[in-house]
């Protein structure tokens, strides 16, 4: 979250997903089951989605099981999850910047697609560029049609200092987000920055599956020379 505090969320533009797009529509169905990790998480608000994960680092919570078996999580989880209170420093206290970077420098890579690999490794070099850091985790997330994601805002020192994008692939005209009761439809092939401390939901009335493009970037100041690894 590099956005101002109180702003929900920002839109910098259109971007060249028509390749992305294309892959997207040919892949094979059975790759958006093969990764169950961000749906099983604890208490997650992403029960109904899919995803397809190409890169994640160790200690991002809505990846990382271990983060949720921190004790300090567990007492505070029904919070969390409720989206009820924001985050501050009560709920940051185990998650700090010396543990975050060491973290960062376990980057697991995945093979998914390697056509869909190549064209997505492109795509983040130039957020990398336009954002001034480092890419952690890049996904593909699917809401089925009909389908939600539950109102939450999401937790730890990882989240509150990345810069959350998201780039709609796929998407229709009855598909918002809710972002501090701001409503907001996001178009297709548009980069947005979403302020994920502020609680947020997601509402798919539409008669299409909505995917949405999320990559993190790590600004450089807070990694230092610490390199993530590339796609394969």
């Amino acid at each position: 979250m590099r956005l101002h505090a109180n702003l929900p969320y920002r839109m910098y533009g259109p971007i060249n997903i028509v390749e992305i797009k294309n892959a997207l529509i040919n892949l094979d169905s059975k790759l958006w089951q093969l990764d169950t990790t961000r749906q099983d998480a604890p208490k997650t608000p992403h029960q109904q989605t899919n995803s397809i994960i190409l890169q994640y680092c160790f200690g991002e919570p809505e990846i990382d099981k271990n983060f949720w078996q921190e004790d300090w999580v567990k007492k505070s989880m029904p919070d969390i999850k409720s989206g009820q209170i924001k985050i501050d420093k009560r709920l940051r206290k185990r998650s700090t910047e010396k543990t975050f970077i060491k973290d960062i420098e376990q980057i697991e890579e995945r093979i998914v697609d390697s056509e869909l690999n190549f064209l997505t490794k492109s795509l983040t070099k130039e957020l990398e560029k336009k954002f001034k850091g480092e890419s952690a985790l890049v996904l593909f997330t699917k809401l089925p049609a009909n389908k939600a994601i539950e109102k939450h805002t999401d937790p730890g020192y990882y989240l509150s200092v990345v810069h959350r994008l998201h780039i709609p692939i796929i998407t229709n005209d009855k598909c918002y987000f809710n972002i501090d009761n701001n409503i907001v439809n996001m178009k297709e092939g548009y980069l947005y920055e979403l302020n994920n401390q502020l609680e947020h939901s997601v509402q798919n009335d539409g008669e299409i599956d909505r995917i949405h493009l999320i990559v993190d970037i790590i600004p450089n100041k807070l990694i230092g020379q610490i390199k993530t690894k590339a796609f394969i």
